[in-house]
């Protein structure tokens, strides 16, 4: 097995014959030795596809990889005849290593029995979730609009529960109306990316945007209206514009969760509020509404799409796909940081059960644990000249494949968000609820009203525990 690492371009190349400039950038080849699947989930992650190829790996995963120096890789062992650890860590990477999610998707799940274990699926990760109750908060107000070729670049602020303020952009195609409803993506970008490289703008406070390949390959949301679709892009929290020069991410992280919420609960109640303004908005379809996120912003996506299954018909999944659990223990508990941590998540199910749950809805997983690279999409850099092959799947095709499965679908009209998630009548018309998401089954419960249930499993069926009484729900 070869491994092609990219090297700089002004660089003397380790391989002369493979380094004319017909050839593009020149590459410096190493043989690579056999590589565990332990070693390899230690260094392929979300936001760090490339660590074997790039040198983003630790100093175990490189010497795996032959390219650093041996290593002896520690593994946790008890040394007692029973088999216990006194090392705490030892015991908690064993405890994890044997935990049997209790919702986890099973092979051999019937399919008559998949709504079911779907429905269940789709309550416990909103007990997790944990949004908070609000009062009636403002419409999102719209603070700029500015022409662009093709397309309308709008600046607009949410304001999700009280002292927050979301800033996101809408990009809206010319000719899109009431009487021409387009589909519509809403975008969320990588750990630390921003809303303006989603949307192909220059960074705050900057003039032009970056000379940077693989910037302009994720353009989410630029590609996606460049093809005639309704593309909304927003930051994470806590970075960019919604960053803080007091508190990095990772305080805000932990604080959270002191607090009874975490970071990715509120990203995807944020992202949940600008989802429901989407689907209300005249010139967008309801019924063909797509996440689409990359890199960190993949899982709320994700999440959307399984909270929301009557408002998100589509997912772009663009990250590296792997099973959470197994990767915490093939790094022996080496977690990516509090940012990533929904308490009590793996005691119920992966984020790969998840994908699976979406199901029977369009799942885009571009990278699927592969890194790919793109000659063909390559673009001269303003600094050489020279052009250097991408080093990730291009959303620009992503953009295209939906498109066309869009445009060979009948457009539908669609119930408006406020059918599927009713707006209490005594609100003032100037507010809009929080996103209230009823469970699935009770369309006219919210979470306070009806709790979240117990979900058990009886006879190879997942049932619905109400007063100690199971309730088998069924087909959707």
């Amino acid at each position: 097995m070869r491994l092609l690492v990219e090297m700089d371009p002004e660089a003397p190349t380790a391989v002369p014959d493979r380094a004319s400039p017909a050839a593009g950038p020149p590459f410096k080849e190493y043989k690579m030795n056999h590589m565990r699947r332990r070693d390899f989930l230690s260094c392929m992650g979300a936001g760090t596809a490339l660590g074997a190829a790039t040198g983003w790996t630790s100093t175990r995963a490189a010497s795996a990889a032959g390219l650093g120096p041996s290593i002896e890789a520690k593994t946790f062992a008890s040394g007692r005849d029973d088999g216990r650890f006194v090392e705490t860590a030892g015991f908690l990477h064993k405890y994890l290593q044997e935990l049997k999610p209790k919702l986890a998707f099973r092979p051999d799940l019937a399919l008559p029995q998949f709504p079911a274990w779907r429905r269940a699926v789709r309550e416990k990760l909103l007990e997790m979730m944990r949004f908070p109750e609000v009062p009636p908060q403002p419409e999102p107000q719209r603070v700029d609009v500015q022409a662009r070729e093709g397309y309308r670049l709008e600046r607009w602020e949410a304001y999700p529960e009280p002292y927050s303020v979301v800033p996101y952009y809408v990009l809206i195609p010319d000719g899109a109306s009431q009487q021409s409803p387009l589909p519509a993506v809403i975008c969320f970008p990588g750990s630390t990316k921003s809303k303006e490289s989603l949307a192909g703008e220059p960074e705050l406070g900057q003039q032009a945007p970056p000379d940077d390949p693989e910037w302009s390959d994720n353009r989410m949301a630029y590609h996606y209206v460049r093809r005639g679709m309704v593309a909304v892009a927003m930051d994470n929290p806590a970075t960019n514009e919604l960053a803080s020069p007091l508190r990095p991410r990772g305080s805000l992280a932990v604080c959270a969760i002191w607090m009874g919420r975490c970071y990715e609960a509120i990203s995807v109640f944020q992202k949940a509020c600008v989802l429901r303004w989407l689907a209300n908005q005249h010139y967008v379809n309801p019924k063909r509404i797509a996440t689409s996120g990359h890199s960190l912003g993949a899982k709320p996506a994700d999440i959307l799409a399984v909270l929301y299954p009557d408002v998100v018909h589509a997912v772009v999944h663009n990250d590296f796909v792997c099973n959470w659990q197994e990767r915490a223990v093939a790094q022996n508990l080496d977690v990516p940081g509090a940012h990533q941590i929904v308490p009590g998540l793996f005691e119920w199910f992966d984020y790969t059960d998840l994908e699976a749950s979406l199901a029977p809805r369009p799942c885009c997983l571009p990278k699927a644990g592969v890194p790919i690279r793109s000659p063909k999409s390559a673009a001269p850099t303003r600094s050489t000249g020279q052009q250097r092959p991408c080093r990730c799947t291009t959303t620009r095709s992503i953009a295209i494949r939906i498109r066309d499965r869009w445009t060979a679908w009948r457009c539908q009209s669609g119930s408006p968000w406020s059918s599927i998630l009713p707006t209490p009548t005594s609100m003032p018309p100037n507010t809009v609820s929080a996103p209230r998401v009823p469970f699935p089954g009770w369309p006219k419960c919210s979470v306070s009203d009806c709790g979240p249930g117990r979900i058990d499993r009886q006879g190879g069926q997942w049932n619905r525990v109400e007063s100690g009484r199971p309730v088998n729900d069924g087909g959707e």
